[in-house]
């Protein structure tokens, strides 16, 4: 076997470069994958660092109410129409602050460069037909390999008639409900009625039927308010109507004075 003049054979020098250039390959991936671990671990305190200034900025009601202004149920259950967390100076309409999403300033956070890649809503449980309690969803990008994160915190949305978010709240919104009542003999409600239905479609909405079973109701001269009453007519056997101090069919001969 042919020697190197300081006693190595050529294959001896080709293992020993071969073995070099494994270790430094080694190395070099073990080190990169030391890297990945330290910004992943990084970036992991930046995302409950965000996580937590969020929901500081969205525990004030007021802020909660500017970031899903113009939010409406049509974006639910799933929605991403939040570009922005919007965070302003107390009562203030003054924006200081937002967290924005890549794709609206491509702002990225913290030392590690997080990123904000989108927010959505999931509806998780309804309350009522207003009220429901929702998954506030928070999607950040770590910038490399694709990779992201989702993150989330419960948020609760109440929507006014026109279907928009008129409150939202991180604790649990109390439904406030009215009650009747009572003057002297009369029982009155402030609001709308619903009868054998959840749905209030107007201002008094009966699912089933009505019957009428009085026969002599007043409807008087001297008072315009007997106006507009309905009652049903044993005598004609029908259904009339109070107008001008008379009553009036509504059934067998519309219109005519009885």
């Amino acid at each position: 076997m042919i020697k190197s003049q300081k006693g190595f054979s050529k294959l001896e020098l080709m293992i020993s470069v071969l073995l070099l250039m494994g270790i430094v390959v080694f190395s070099v991936h073990v080190f990169e994958k030391q890297k990945l671990i330290v910004i992943k671990a990084n970036q992991n305190i930046d995302i409950v660092d965000l996580m937590n200034q969020m929901r500081g900025t969205l525990s004030s009601p007021e802020n909660c109410q500017a970031t899903f202004n113009g939010q409406g149920r049509t974006l639910s259950p799933a929605f991403s129409g939040i570009v922005d967390i919007v965070k302003y100076r107390n009562s203030d309409v003054v924006e200081v602050e937002k967290f924005s999403t890549l794709l609206n300033d491509g702002v990225r956070y913290g030392e590690s460069k997080i990123g904000i890649e989108s927010y959505a809503i999931k509806e998780v449980m309804k309350i009522d037909r207003t009220l429901s309690k929702y998954e506030f969803l928070v999607t950040f990008d770590r910038g490399f390999n694709k990779l992201t994160e989702t993150k989330s915190f419960p948020i609760y949305l109440k929507f006014g008639n026109e279907g928009t978010v008129v409150e939202c709240s991180l604790g649990r919104i109390k439904t406030t409900s009215r009650v009747w009542k009572e003057n002297e003999s009369t029982l009155f409600y402030d609001g709308s009625v619903a009868l054998n239905t959840p749905n209030i479609l107007s201002t008094f909405n009966i699912n089933k039927g009505i019957r009428f079973l009085k026969n002599d109701i007043k409807c008087g001269k001297d008072d315009v308010n007997d106006n507009g009453m309905i009652s049903y007519s044993k005598s004609m056997n029908d259904l009339v109507i109070c107008l001008e101090a008379r009553w009036y069919s509504l059934l067998k001969k519309r219109g005519v004075a009885q």
